[in-house]
Formats: structure tokens, sequence, C-alpha cells
């Protein structure tokens, strides 16, 4: 809600650097969970100079960028181009005219971005990415590790001292852009204190400290003391397997269950979580 949404448009328009853009539409058809065929229709942007390659050599890079195997990709022949004008024209009014609706009233969204939309994600991942290009540096020398999830952030570092300073930076933010830590939702594996009022040392406290050797993130558990990685099942107990499961029992309640069950466990199966090469047979058994 406090994007800036300013610097989010300067950040677009930046990133938006070509006169116009194309759109391929095509469509594609894949083996389900299910069994069955199932057709999906795509639509591709890309840059003006690079519509030109056919479409041959335009599905094998889809393809090979995407995973996908067993598919039949099908070229509609429909094309169509949008200035750079009329896209940034776009992005700014999805930004800057959306309406809220308090009781009665309606109200014009004038710092944040609209929640829920097409574009909300992408925007954030963006926004956020540009800001933490300040971090970046640091944590490439130190040999660390910084991982975000829309705005949840996960540090890796064998450098106290680099952990100190990301903090540190983060606490303090980036108010002008709208973007400062809540220090009451960060967890650290080591003792720190911030001063709430800076230049105020009697108001420095500690930050919240995990004792636990196991630290989560985003529904992942990993290990302080080896870097191993699993799946975070606390949510998990004392419950039934039954009771996370979402099965529709108008029409076919099997296939329903059979494709919740399946969802449930495609989200387990990880690199992350699976390879043999990070992890002993134990951690992924």
């Amino acid at each position: 809600d406090n994007i800036n949404q300013d610097l989010l448009l300067k950040i677009v328009e930046e990133l938006l650097a070509n006169d116009g853009y194309f759109v391929r539409r095509f469509s594609t058809v894949t083996g389900g969970l299910d069994g069955l065929a199932h057709a999906r229709f795509r639509r591709c942007a890309c840059a003006d100079e690079e519509f030109g390659s056919s479409f041959k050599t335009f599905a094998e890079e889809f393809v090979r960028q995407k995973h996908i195997h067993n598919a039949i990709l099908t070229d509609e022949v429909s094309y169509s181009r949008s200035a750079r004008e009329k896209c940034l024209s776009t992005v700014e009014n999805h930004i800057r005219n959306n309406l809220l609706r308090m009781g009665y009233s309606l109200c014009l969204q004038c710092s944040g971005i609209p929640q829920g939309s097409v574009l909300s994600s992408l925007l954030s991942c963006l926004y956020y990415g540009y800001l933490e290009r300040d971090l970046l540096p640091a944590i490439s020398r130190s040999g660390g590790l910084l991982q975000r999830f829309v705005d949840d952030y996960f540090l890796v570092t064998p450098c106290r001292k680099t952990a100190e300073g990301v903090v540190l930076k983060m606490y303090n933010g980036w108010p002008e852009h709208g973007s400062v830590l809540n220090w009451k939702k960060t967890r650290l594996n080591f003792d720190m204190k911030l001063e709430m009022r800076p230049g105020d040392p009697s108001s420095a406290e500690l930050l919240p400290k995990t004792e636990e050797r196991l630290f989560g993130w985003c529904a992942f558990v990993f290990d302080t003391h080896t870097l191993q990685v699993s799946a975070d099942y606390s949510r998990c107990f004392g419950q039934y397997l039954s009771d996370s499961q979402k099965v529709l029992y108008a029409g076919h309640t099997f296939v329903s269950a059979k494709l919740s069950l399946l969802m449930t466990l495609k989200t387990r199966c990880s690199a992350l979580l699976l390879d043999s090469s990070v992890h002993p047979d134990v951690t992924v058994i």
C-alpha cells in the first residue's frame, strides 16, 4: 500500500525501452494430471526486433524456457502490435486510476498499487528488486544469498557483519519510497540490537531471535547448522491429511480428489528439496 507510484512508473519506463512490442497468439495441447489432453490459449509479447523469427524457432525456445514436454504448439497466425507510448499509458492508467469503495463513496488510490490485479505481483517484484540493488554488492562479496518472495526476504551469509549491515539498511529502509522493514516480523538466529529511535541508545531493543536450529521461511525449513532444506509441515501437525484437501463432490468426485492430492504433492516435488547432491538421502526421504 505504500509503494511510490512515481518511482514505480519510472522503473516501468526504463524497462519498456523499445519503440513497440508484438503480441503473438498461439495454443498448446498438453497432457493433464487427469490423463486427458488439455488445450490452453496463450499470448506472448516480444520487442519489434525479436519478432522476425519463424514460429518453429519461437516454439523451440518457448518449450525450452518453460520446460514443457510432450506438447503440441499451434500458431494462430494472429499478431498485434502496441507502441511503447500505449503500453506506458495502459500501465499508468492501471496504477493511478484504481478506485476503492469506502462505504458509499468511491476513493482514488493515490499510494500503492491495486491489490489482486494481474499485474500486482509483477509490479511489486520490480519495485523491490529496484530498491534492493544497494544490498546485493555487499552480499555477493561475503558469499551470501538473498532470496525474496514478493516482499518476504531471506538472507544466508557466513559473515555476521554483512548480515547486520543488511538488517540495518532494511530497517532504515527507503522512507521516501514507502518501504520500511517491520522489525516485529523479523527473525534472526543471532543477537542484534537496533535503536528504535535513531541516535538514542536508550531506545535500543533486541530483535526477535529464534533459538531453534531450524529456521522457517515461506513453507521451507532451513537447518542453520548444515543448510539442508526441507518442507515445513508444522501446520499439518495434529491434523488429518483429509482435512487439508479440497474435494468437489459435484461431478467426478474421485477425479477431483486425485487432482487435489496430486497438486499437494507437486508443491513438495522441488529440486530444492529432492536434490541428493545437496542433501543426504535421509533428508530427501
